[in-house]
């Protein structure tokens, strides 16, 4: 289990900042998608909701299921059925560190790769276990290199 030195280590050194806010709904929708292709290898085919007030950021099963999960074509890709997930950019000082944490690309980046874990790896892996750090490791270092926080991602 890592602890919370390593991850600074490993993780939070290679951002520029401990906060960078998600500027649109648009650079949201396009980064999310781009993390899990990049963490799973297949494109995200769910629901992306993006909401405000008191709501956390993360991957639930779409109303009307009990669970999400993925079905494999017979040519081999997977198509992943009833995810919706749920972004909050509102973030403001008021609502205190953790709602801070999870609306920002720092927050985007380990929601998805507990998610990914979660979800497509293996349920029964550790939340914070050594896995889950090494995908978030590999999902910073992609979102810093191809510049999300920079607005990369604002359509032209």
């Amino acid at each position: 289990m890592p602890t919370e030195e390593e991850y600074d280590r490993i993780i939070n050194s290679r951002w520029p900042s401990s906060f960078i806010p998600i500027d649109s709904e648009q650079e949201a929708r396009t980064g999310l998608k781009r993390l899990w292709r990049k963490a799973t290898s297949f494109p995200f085919k769910g629901k992306i909701q993006i909401v405000s007030g008191n709501r956390k950021t993360w991957c639930r099963p779409q109303k009307g299921f009990r669970h999400s999960y993925y079905r494999r074509n017979p040519d081999g890709s997977v198509k992943w059925q009833n995810y919706c997930w749920v972004i909050n950019l509102d973030a403001t000082e008021s609502r205190g560190s953790y709602a801070k944490h999870v609306s920002c690309w720092n927050g985007l980046v380990h929601a998805a790769s507990h998610s990914c874990i979660n979800e497509y790896y293996n349920r029964r892996m550790k939340p914070h276990g050594n896995e889950q750090l090494r995908l978030e490791r590999d999902l910073t270092i992609y979102c810093v290199d191809k510049g999300f926080h920079l607005g990369s991602l604002k359509s032209k």
